[in-house]
């Protein structure tokens, strides 16, 4: 899996790609109303910012994954509660079914 420099690298090519693609009039920003183009630092922003996105993404990402997949809360504890009574592990199969689909990077 690419690391967060790698991210950069990969940023850095496309925006540098997109910089130059409009006739390399460079890339704008709106603040308050007024159209500016990019400083040196909004491109190292810019670029920063891709890169931790991309990076936060492949990390983080299976843990919305598995709050998708994951039954609400209470039908949770009434699996719970079912498997004490039938001595069953419902529960514990739904948790392992979710991490086995969605597994952590």
């Amino acid at each position: 899996m690419p690391n967060l420099e790698e991210f950069k690298a990969t940023a850095r090519t496309n925006i540098e790609a997109k910089k130059t693609s409009n006739g390399g009039d460079g890339l704008y920003k709106t603040v308050d109303n007024v159209r500016m183009e990019f400083a040196d630092e909004d491109y190292e922003q810019a670029i920063l910012d891709n890169a931790t996105q991309n990076f936060e993404d492949q990390e983080y990402s299976y843990i919305d994954a598995r709050r998708m997949d994951y039954a609400p809360i209470e039908d949770q504890l009434d699996m719970q509660y079912k498997d004490l009574l039938n001595d069953t592990t419902t529960w514990k199969d739904h948790i392992a079914q979710v991490k086995l689909d969605n597994p952590k990077p």
